[in-house]
């Protein structure tokens, strides 16, 4: 509904599709999540300091910090309107795959 929409927040079609795909994904990580996070994320980076109840959230330069966790330590990476904002989006998305 309307009163239900957040701007740049995900659709609902779209978070019903990836909760369906997360297959019971404990630990979850949102990637450029704004003032909205994905509402199943237990983690958030993103370029400016942001906080959000009940989710770690780490600031860091997309174009080349190294996300402040472990090799395989998420279930789920969520990244939504954040890769298309880069000019060279290569080392965000080494780091997605890393963990």
């Amino acid at each position: 509904t309307d009163a239900d929409f957040k701007p740049w927040g995900a659709f609902p079609e779209v978070v019903e599709a990836v909760r369906l795909d997360m297959r019971g994904a404990k630990r979850v990580l949102d990637v450029g999540a704004g003032a909205n996070p994905f509402p199943y994320a237990t983690h958030t980076v993103d370029v400016v300091p942001r906080k959000h109840a009940n989710i770690e959230s780490v600031c860091v330069n997309f174009r080349q910090d190294r996300l402040p966790f472990d090799d395989n330590s998420f279930d789920y990476v969520y990244c939504r309107h954040t890769i298309e904002d880069l000019d060279d989006a290569t080392h965000l998305l080494s780091e997605i795959s890393r963990v």
